[in-house]
């Protein structure tokens, strides 16, 4: 039946028509001229600003002791990478520091001596002592002056691991710290960075280094380019997406955690129907300053992180694929049970159904300038070739797509 009917309205004729004066088509019905389009596919997703990995450092208690402030310390508070924060009184470090030092003078006796069972005990036992001062957070730079000086403490200063802002504060004047208790928890805002979920259907078209533009809810007139940087190898199961990540500069400190942002991806449809590439394939990039790329593998200049390695996607490496696509409206391409075809025009009037192939819906110009939704063309069609776009006529059971 589904044979029977396709032949009987494969064919037929639009018009009458006169051979030598050629075909026309019924005023209402409209046939396009199928033609290479410069095609792009625009990709929305939504999501939110937060801190990526390392950013935010917790800075904890390294031995219990009495909490002593020369200047308090407050939320809000920019503090640089080293600056003191506070001062830890602490009986445990002086206890270790003595320790330490008569492992020292047993050693040297043990030498003096030449006592080699001794030396070998003392020497253990030094370093022993060394260690243990060390998980208390006193720095190599204090041992080897009380190594050399043979002067204790009860104070340890503590400083700050990382410059940023004080997100949260524990601890004031005269409290009592235990080793591990949360003192501080410091952020440094730049870069800020937006994460959002791709659909795995969209994997095929954002990818690392592919470049996005940004909007921030609270601030819809500014737009940030940047670049996709992170990727999370791991689908969720749930959602099928793939968490990423894209890094936003935020010297100013004007975008803040949590906020709602969006990333539109613009991106090119080769004659082939594949995504063009991101112009960073085979190169090393930063991952927070994704402005560094460079040719060989190192480190960033910036942050001193391992450059990233941008992989080489199979599909973005076709020599013969063209800018240019050949492409139709998708209002005129019908869906016969999963296949698609057109209805193409014949030198002779006739209206005959062609099966073609065609790619993802991409957005392109129109005639008079305008946007328009069409269809890649991969096989079934070449440039010159007239379909019907108008809407179905005749060919019943059918559907038009796109719509």
């Amino acid at each position: 039946m589904a044979i029977a009917s396709l032949a009987l309205f494969s064919v037929y004729w639009l018009h009458s028509v006169d051979k030598q004066a050629g075909s026309t088509l019924p005023t209402a019905l409209e046939a396009y001229v199928v033609k290479p389009q410069d095609l792009s596919r625009e990709i929305k997703i939504n999501g939110k600003l937060d801190y990526g990995d390392g950013q935010l450092v917790t800075l904890r208690a390294p031995m219990t002791g009495r909490v002593e402030m020369d200047v308090a310390r407050s939320v809000g508070d920019w503090v640089t990478e080293a600056e003191g924060l506070l001062t830890i009184r602490s009986d445990h470090l002086l206890e270790g520091e003595r320790n330490f030092l008569r492992a020292l003078e047993d050693f040297e006796l043990a030498k003096q001596n030449s006592d080699g069972f001794a030396m070998v005990s003392s020497q253990k036992s030094l370093s022993a002592e060394r260690r243990n001062l060390l998980l208390l957070g006193v720095s190599p730079e204090r041992l080897t002056e009380v190594e050399k000086l043979n002067v204790v403490s009860d104070r340890l200063p503590v400083e700050s691991r990382e410059s940023g802002i004080i997100l949260e504060t524990r601890v004031h004047e005269g409290q009592k710290v235990h080793q591990g208790d949360i003192m501080y928890r410091i952020v440094n805002p730049d870069p800020m960075w937006l994460f959002a979920s791709v659909h795995v259907s969209d994997l095929h078209w954002i990818t690392v280094g592919r470049r996005a533009a940004i909007r921030v809810k609270t601030q819809p007139a500014i737009i940030l380019r940047s670049v996709v940087t992170v990727m999370s190898p791991v689908v969720d199961s749930a959602s099928r997406t793939v968490r990423i990540g894209i890094p936003l500069p935020n010297e100013d400190g004007k975008l803040q955690r949590f906020m709602f942002a969006s990333a539109t991806f613009q991106i090119g449809v080769q004659s082939d129907g594949r995504p063009e590439p991101t112009g960073l394939e085979g190169k090393y990039i930063c991952a927070t300053h994704p402005d560094i790329v460079r040719e060989s593998p190192g480190d960033c200049p910036i942050s001193g992180s391992l450059l990233a390695h941008v992989a080489n996607r199979r599909e973005e490496r076709n020599p013969v694929a063209e800018s240019m696509v050949l492409a139709v409206p998708v209002g005129a391409v019908l869906d016969r049970d999963g296949h698609k075809s057109v209805r193409r025009v014949t030198s002779s009037g006739k209206i005959e159904i062609v099966e073609i192939t065609i790619g993802a819906p991409a957005q392109g110009k129109d005639d008079q300038g305008g946007l328009a939704t069409y269809f890649p063309v991969q096989a079934g069609l070449k440039k010159g070739d007239r379909v019907l776009v108008s809407p179905n006529v005749g060919l019943k059971g059918e559907m038009l797509i796109g719509k």
